[in-house]
């Protein structure tokens, strides 16, 4: 018995278990033909018999049994790559481990500032002299000290989860995963050396580059940061890590695993220095050979300017929209596009920004106040409190999240209106409809807790809207209807793209990350994918070249 509105919801409810219901092996199926001495009851009486002798031989214990107070992982070299499980806080000791780390761990003091260029100079020839030394290990023994660093972030996962939740707000589930991203990363970078043997065996030498500059963002500290330095040390360089000013403490954390690792000093450098001439002149120095950059586009452009012959790669920014088609699963598509869109307060740069709906479901009341009752029921809080769901904004709003949580274009309105709960940085997620092609909201990426919902006339409509921003990061279609996700596939404009799952959480080796047009600088090699640390080499062969001799190739 329901209310008319909630009837589309109640029936697809009803379905599910009547499926389960009239399934051969429950009861139920039995239930109106049974009588004493028929197949059935003879069938059921076996059933019901064979399981009363076996109650003894079941298992009562949880089939949960993780628990993060006394787990030591040990990761061979030799192993294949496995993806590392996240923490199961369903297991009441994990939440207990959690909960202590949050009242017992923060952040160390920061690291000294080095304010002038001769600082720089100074850690730049540290780094080159530990580039050429460690350019000298075997790769045998560059496994075995990267799945020691993993070692080492694992056995640190509470601590880190801690440190970013009190330096850039991330929430503990958000955290969780992401150092689980992180050991996935130096494992990944670990087997994949095995790739720079197979290629000497076959006459191609891969030397490194020399010195990386890892200039880490704050919205992923852990584990963006991670990749840049393990694959850089998989191919042999030393690396310089420059993390975001909001996020140096979580950096101090990633250096310290690499020192527990047994890493030489100076090959691994923390460097924090102001963004100004003196970090203009960190990106543009000589003595540095690669520069990985997450940020802005804007970010990328300038240190472009600044040096034109800067071996840059960067993974920049992202307005990413999620399809919901008529044929869609609306409660899977409702689920995903809330985690897409509000997954660390809309703060990454594969967020769900824009959702485009087609036309019957834009259109039916039922549908936006699903959508509104979902964004609504997201609980919002510190960071630091495991109930949180959706955390705090890093900082004040900048100028266009402000627009954005604050003014609405010519024909939007608020389908929930995002409001300041506390402070400057906490906010509610707010969800705008009515957003128009070409508009600013449509274009514009702002990177924090709000949505924009956008009507199309069927997916050869939306995916076109989809691509007419200049970003290509990642997209997402849910829709039950194979002709659909095949014309969809075949336009969609992105260097991620997911069907009837949500586009945010890119798993290493299963779905490498990168993106293309305006997301994407430089090599396009994804991280997490088979040619990671291949941005970090020059390839020559050993083979004897007509008319010359060896040379190196990007």
């Amino acid at each position: 018995v329901v209310d008319d509105d909630d009837a589309t919801a109640a029936i697809a409810y009803l379905a599910r278990r009547l499926d389960e219901n009239s399934v051969p092996e429950n009861f139920l199926r039995s239930l109106f033909t049974i009588e004493v001495g028929s197949p059935g009851w003879h069938r059921e009486r076996e059933r019901f018999v064979g399981a009363v002798h076996r109650s003894a031989e079941i298992d009562r214990r949880p089939r949960r049994r993780q628990d993060r107070t006394t787990e030591q992982r040990r990761f061979d070299p030799d192993d294949e790559f496995a993806n590392e499980p996240d923490t199961d806080f369903t297991v009441p000791t994990n939440r207990s481990w959690i909960a202590e780390h949050l009242t017992t761990d923060r952040p160390v003091p920061l690291p000294h500032l080095i304010d002038t260029t001769g600082g720089i100079d100074e850690v730049v020839a540290r780094a080159r002299a530990a580039a050429d030394a460690w350019a000298r290990t075997t790769t045998a023994e560059r496994r075995a000290a990267l799945c020691r660093l993993a070692e080492s972030m694992a056995a640190g996962r509470g601590r880190t989860v801690a440190v970013m939740a009190y330096e850039t707000a991330k929430t503990v589930r958000e955290g969780d995963v992401e150092v689980s991203e992180a050991i996935d990363f130096a494992r990944w970078a670990a087997a994949s050396t095995r790739q720079l043997d197979d290629l000497a065996a076959d006459g191609v030498i891969a030397a490194p580059v020399g010195v990386v500059l890892v200039a880490g963002p704050w919205n992923f500290p852990t584990a963006i940061p991670a990749n840049g330095v393990v694959a850089a040390l998989a191919a042999g360089n030393a690396v310089l890590l420059k993390p975001a000013p909001e996020a140096v403490a979580t950096a101090v954390e990633i250096v310290g695993h690499a020192e527990r690792a047994g890493i030489p000093a100076d090959t691994v450098q923390l460097v924090r220095c102001p963004d100004d001439d003196v970090g203009r002149h960190l990106v543009t120095h000589p003595g540095v050979d690669a520069v990985v950059l997450t940020g802005s586009y804007d970010t990328a452009r300038m240190f472009m300017e600044w040096k034109p012959t800067l071996d840059l790669i960067a993974e920049t920014s992202g307005k990413n929209a999620l399809v919901i088609s008529r044929t869609a699963d609306v409660d899977l598509a409702l689920r995903d596009l809330v985690r897409s869109a509000f997954g660390h307060a809309g703060q990454k740069c594969s967020a769900a920004s824009l959702a485009i709906v087609d036309a019957p479901l834009y259109d039916d009341p039922r549908f936006r106040e699903r959508l509104a009752d979902a964004v609504r029921s997201l609980r919002v809080g510190p960071a630091d409190e495991l109930a949180t769901q959706m955390g705090p904004i890093i900082g004040p709003p900048t100028e266009r999240l402000q627009r954005a949580l604050t003014e609405l274009d010519p024909g939007e309105s608020w389908l929930v209106a995002p409001r300041r709960v506390d402070g400057e940085r906490l906010w509610s997620p707010g969800v705008r409809i009515g957003v128009r092609p070409g508009s600013w909201f449509h274009r514009t990426e702002c990177f924090g807790p709000v949505l924009g919902v956008m009507r199309a006339d069927g997916v050869e409509d939306a995916v076109a809207l989809q691509n007419q921003v200049e970003f290509g990061l990642t997209a997402g279609l849910h829709s039950l209807d194979p002709a659909e996700i095949g014309l969809w596939l075949d336009r969609v404009q992105a260097g991620n793209v997911y069907v009837n799952r949500h586009i945010t959480g890119a798993i290493v080796r299963r779905q490498p990350f990168g993106g293309w047009k305006r997301s994407s600088v430089g090599r396009g090699a994804k991280t997490g994918g088979p040619h990671d640390i291949f941005r970090f080499a020059r390839f020559r062969s050993t083979a004897p070249a007509a008319g010359a001799g060896d040379s190196y190739r990007d």
